[in-house]
């Protein structure tokens, strides 16, 4: 279902590296327009073409054209800190995109209510999406677009809009990079005045210029 989800943002990704970082099997960086696609996974699962610390990626900063986290914030000790990596490799047009578990449907139910069920696997922290939309807004991110999925009481399927995403099992944000990039802009120099000959005679003209270029 999150394949569906993203669909569209990933299809207008377009650059150098698509990025995908967490513990999915399905590679969803197959529909970016990138020259390449990486999936990292973390130590712990070693399943994906790059395996490092989420936290500290070996890559160059500024030099991914998207990043895709799918459940990555669930099994990370520092989520905060993986969406700062997540901005830290990214570039000034990047886009961000991440695929979580919701705190508030049906699957985290039972740990809402104190019960020990097996539903989500053990150690999974959950991120509410208010919360990331908070740490991308800290970050200098723009939300594009918020959406809900997944099998969320009374709606079956893909659940969309402010209703249906309340519910969902699963939430996916996109979100661009606000940094603009500047254009450094070089002041003109001025060119060298040529010193009048000695015994020259200066007309007025000449030394009411020359004083107004001393007073500026």
């Amino acid at each position: 279902m999150a394949e569906d989800v993203l669909a569209r943002p990933l299809g207008d990704v377009f650059g150098r590296w698509c990025l995908q970082l967490g513990a999915c099997e399905r590679d969803l960086t197959e529909r970016a327009a990138t020259l390449r696609h990486v999936r990292c996974a973390p130590w712990t699962y070693r399943d994906g073409q790059l395996v490092a610390d989420d936290c500290m990626l070996p890559l160059a900063s500024g030099s991914v054209d998207a990043v895709v986290l799918c459940f990555a914030l669930e099994f990370s000790a520092r989520p905060h800190r993986l969406v700062r990596e997540a901005n830290r490799v990214l570039n000034d047009r990047g886009i961000l995109m991440v695929v979580g578990q919701s705190p508030h449907g049906l699957a985290a139910l039972p740990r809402l209510l104190g019960m020990s069920g097996r539903v989500l696997p053990s150690g999974t922290g959950l991120v509410r999406p208010g919360r990331l939309r908070d740490w991308l807004d800290l970050l200098d991110f723009e939300v594009e677009a918020h959406h809900g999925f997944g099998n969320g009481w009374p709606w079956r399927g893909a659940t969309r809009g402010p209703v249906g995403r309340a519910m969902a099992d699963c939430y996916a944000l996109v979100a661009r990079k606000r940094v603009l990039p500047l254009t450094p802009m070089r002041r003109p120099l001025r060119a060298p005045r040529a010193a009048p000959a000695p015994g020259a005679v200066v007309s007025n003209f000449s030394r009411r210029n020359r004083e107004d270029g001393e007073a500026a």
